[in-house]
């Protein structure tokens, strides 16, 4: 065991000098430099910004001044007279000129929708699906457990008939 030792030893030692000696051993590659002009430091593990895509050490992650970043603390405009939320605007459009054209629009216009959740429509149930499902006698929207016509009180006049039949 002693000389296995000794000869793995010698072969590290052995490939640590080669490495050191050749071209192909470059620490330089290992890391980034930071993005940052003024700081350009080498790290091992650079943060790649989500928005302009350039690696940045820890330092500098959050406070470089990025073109392209969106603002994610931003607030949605509301109407002044009829108080409903405005949509924003496309391609930085500024906000003060959609609430405008709200206005104008006699407060119809560029109102902002909240998107419908998908809950199901059986009494005492909470559950929110991210795919509904629809009976085919009622039409309501039901989650995965009360799927069947007798599970969420279907209000199907035609609720005893065979699910495998199809009506015409």
């Amino acid at each position: 065991i002693q000389r296995f030792l000794h000869q793995k030893t010698d072969e590290i030692y052995l490939y640590h000098l080669t490495m050191a000696n050749s071209n192909n051993f470059d620490l330089m590659a290992i890391g980034r430099h930071c993005g940052v002009d003024s700081c350009r430091v080498l790290d091992y593990l650079p943060f790649k910004c989500d928005f302009c895509k350039n690696e940045f050490c820890l330092s500098h992650k959050d406070t470089h001044s990025c073109s392209e970043k969106i603002d994610k603390d931003s607030t949605i405009p509301v109407c002044p007279l009829c108080q409903q939320y405005i949509t924003k605007g496309i391609n930085g459009a500024d906000d003060n000129t959609q609430v405008e054209r709200h206005i104008q629009s006699g407060c119809k216009d560029n109102v902002f929708k909240k998107r419908k959740k998908n809950k199901c429509s059986s009494p005492n149930c909470r559950q929110i699906n991210l795919i509904p499902f629809n009976c085919e006698r009622c039409y309501q929207s039901v989650c995965v457990r009360h799927r069947h016509p007798g599970d969420h009180q279907c209000l199907s006049a035609n609720s005893n008939r065979n699910p495998w039949v199809k009506v015409r």
